[in-house]
């Protein structure tokens, strides 16, 4: 059986067509998220990536990934991703696949940015940041932000195009449950992000504060450690149907929409675990 494309040992992609089949591997839990996107920011000349979702109502953020070309030789690290600063509409409106530019001239983004942010591009000499949005629902938006060392020309633009509308439609188009097991086991030093404060009691600890069934508890459980609906009608060997209906009853006694809203809430009132690397 032949390998994947993601474990080969190639130091890094020179195509669009290669970046994006590593990216679409890893989604598909084929390859590491890591190495995905060092080739994708090799791809592009960027220094440094990171992929986020971002709360578009609070502006609260949770890093899934990122890579730094520089952080060995002891750069200084960004303190924190620029994301929805470049961001000028409402991030609800953003189109999945469209490209914002720190440099973009019919904007100021530069001027929305905090002392913090502007001292480290200038520290690590970044001449451009470019936000790719991946996709969003109601409440969160997906962002992969690439900085580069340089400011983009139109060449650049074109190939940076191209390269959003592909990885949006890979990105829209992952398994269900997989940004669950990257936010399981995103680094521990990411700020947590919630619609609402999280109660102070574990939704599924003996205090059941939702006052959900045994049943309700188990898929829970199963939803907190990354499984989709169609393992948990596995799990259970029942109906879809079955656990269809569950879900809409966690979902009422937790206050959330759909099963997004209801991965934050468990993880975000889940004890804190160690950043799996």
């Amino acid at each position: 059986m032949p390998r994947p494309l993601s474990a080969i040992p190639v130091p890094a992609p020179v195509t669009l067509t290669e970046a994006v089949i590593l990216w679409t591997e890893c989604l598909h839990g084929m390859g590491e998220l890591p190495a995905a996107m060092r080739s994708l920011s090799r791809h592009v000349r960027a220094e440094a990536a990171v992929l986020m979702r971002a709360n578009s109502q609070t502006g609260k953020h949770r890093i899934l990934s990122s890579c730094d070309g520089k952080a060995a030789s002891g750069a200084c690290p960004l303190p924190q991703p620029l994301g929805l600063s470049l961001i000028t509409i409402e991030p609800h409106r953003a189109r999945a696949g469209s490209l914002w530019s720190l440099r973009d001239p019919s904007r100021a983004e530069a001027d929305r940015l905090d002392p913090q942010q502007n001292r480290w591009l200038s520290q690590r000499a970044i001449a451009d940041v470019i936000v790719i949005v991946l996709g969003h629902s109601a409440d969160f938006i997906d962002l992969l932000e690439f900085h580069l060392p340089r400011r983009m020309d139109r060449r650049d633009q074109e190939q940076l195009e191209n390269l959003a509308q592909a990885i949006a439609f890979a990105w829209n188009r992952r398994p269900t449950g997989r940004i669950a097991r990257l936010m399981s086991n995103s680094p521990a030093i990411t700020r947590r992000m919630a619609q609402t404060p999280p109660s102070s009691a574990n939704a599924l600890s003996s205090e059941n504060p939702w006052q959900l069934t045994a049943t309700e508890l188990r898929i829970c459980t199963l939803i907190r450690d990354g499984l989709a609906a169609t393992d948990i009608v596995s799990h259970f060997g029942v109906a879809e149907s079955t656990v269809r209906s569950h879900l809409r009853n966690i979902y009422a006694k937790a206050g959330v929409t759909g099963q997004v809203g209801l991965v934050h809430k468990l993880l975000d009132n889940a004890p804190a675990k160690a950043a799996i690397h």
